[in-house]
């Protein structure tokens, strides 16, 4: 005789990871604001308060598998406190377990600088050492890996699908308050398990099959997204960007180049500038290309290329695999398949349309905004309208805001 058996219920909603030497008094402004504003369980625990590097008591170990979602407030020293990487090992071990805890990481002040460039020593010998001990732990892995990229996707997976990462950073020109606000908005929506949107479902089993090709190495990698307009190339690669930018040591992503090259004379030339950050009306492409080479060659980036339509572009803004340090990654979407070959990209993911439940899911999200499906309102003619826009979720989300709030419709009418 069969039995199914409950997960345990989690004595905490919330457990904060942070190094007091330069993140407590944030971490205590978002304990009282989790505490009191969102009424949830936080774990607080004074011993690690003033009591320096030491080893993290078992006690409090255990409290992170009994909790919902552990916040792990990324500061400059948080990568070389002995505490906080033991710590990062029992959360990430937790994470792994059928019930575990959803991570959300939250990148502390100074982290980044104002142009998104990753502080140098972020990352030391010691983090490293800790992603080769949780990577052997993983059977799955392979010599050729990239493990910080694995690390990554595997931490952030469940997070992203209720908040953009990249926006969980607080810099120096930021309000505190502000952004502890939404932090606490973003952790008391993983509590309650309500999802951002419904898209990011159906768009990120997708964007996971483009981590799976970023993963398979710790070289550069170019990987291109290929698909007919409106298929979701570009949202893939924006889901992708704001969950990963933020753990890299500079991020940029480029929009509509196609569009920026029609609209400007100089459009290559001012892409060249967004992407390393410079600017001067005197520099030539070719000036432009060192520049970029110079810039990233020693550094980790992701950089995301969308819409590119020209091999040009391509060549001026990525010529080579070796401009950029060792695991970078750079996304590239396109209509053009025949582009991706010809510049040599690693990878190449051909965007799938959505499927009839997805499709009618999505149509009723924009419709109704809730996640049911839309044939309990419009019946025969939804499917009629899923099966005319060929799965194609742009098609779709019109659809559906124009039939926003209507009780009755014709496959005419649209």
């Amino acid at each position: 005789m069969s039995s199914t058996t409950n997960p345990k219920r989690k004595s905490y909603d919330v457990y904060l990871g942070f190094c007091d030497e330069d993140a407590g008094s944030f971490a205590l402004e978002l304990y009282t604001a989790l505490s009191s504003q969102a009424e949830i369980i936080v774990f607080w625990d004074d011993y690690r308060i003033g009591f320096g590097d030491q080893e993290v008591p078992t006690s409090v170990l255990n409290v992170i598998a009994d909790s919902k979602v552990v916040v792990v407030i990324l500061s400059k020293n948080y990568t070389h406190s002995r505490w906080c990487l033991q710590e990062l090992e029992k959360i990430t071990q937790c994470y792994r377990t059928k019930d575990g805890p959803v991570v959300l990481p939250v990148f502390y002040d100074g982290v980044h600088s104002p142009s998104r460039i990753l502080q140098e020593d972020m990352y030391g010998e010691a983090f490293h050492d800790f992603l080769d001990r949780i990577s052997m732990k993983e059977k799955t892995s392979s010599e050729d890996e990239d493990k910080f990229m694995s690390w990554v996707a595997e931490i952030s997976n469940e997070a992203s699908k209720y908040a953009a990462l990249a926006f969980l950073r607080y810099g120096p020109n930021q309000n505190r308050g502000e952004h502890i606000t939404h932090v606490v908005k973003c952790a008391t929506l993983i509590v309650s398990k309500k999802r951002a949107s419904f898209h990011i479902e159906s768009i990120h089993s997708r964007a996971q099959d483009v981590i799976q090709l970023l993963k398979q190495s710790k070289c550069p990698l170019l990987v291109g997204i290929w698909g007919m307009t409106g298929i979701g190339k570009s949202t893939i690669a924006n889901v992708i960007y704001h969950k990963f930018g933020p753990f890299f040591q500079g991020f940029c992503l480029l929009k509509t180049i196609s569009g920026i090259c029609k609209k400007k004379i100089h459009g290559l030339t001012s892409l060249q500038e967004s992407l390393a950050e410079f600017y001067s009306n005197k520099l030539s492409i070719e000036s432009g290309k060192n520049i970029i080479k110079r810039s990233f060659q020693h550094k980790r980036v992701l950089i995301v290329l969308d819409d590119v339509d020209k091999l040009d572009q391509l060549k001026v803004l990525c010529g080579s695999r070796y401009w950029f340090g060792a695991g970078s990654k750079i996304i590239i979407t396109t209509r053009d398949r025949r582009l991706l070959k010809q510049h040599g990209v690693d990878h190449i993911y051909s965007v799938k349309e959505l499927n009839e439940r997805e499709s009618l899911a999505l149509l009723n999200w924009g419709g109704y905004s809730l996640p049911t499906n839309t044939q309990q309102y419009f019946g025969e003619p939804s499917r009629e309208l899923v099966t005319n826009s060929w799965g194609l979720p742009l098609a779709l989300e019109e659809l559906g805001l124009f039939l926003n709030g209507r009780k009755h419709f014709s496959v005419r009418m649209c």
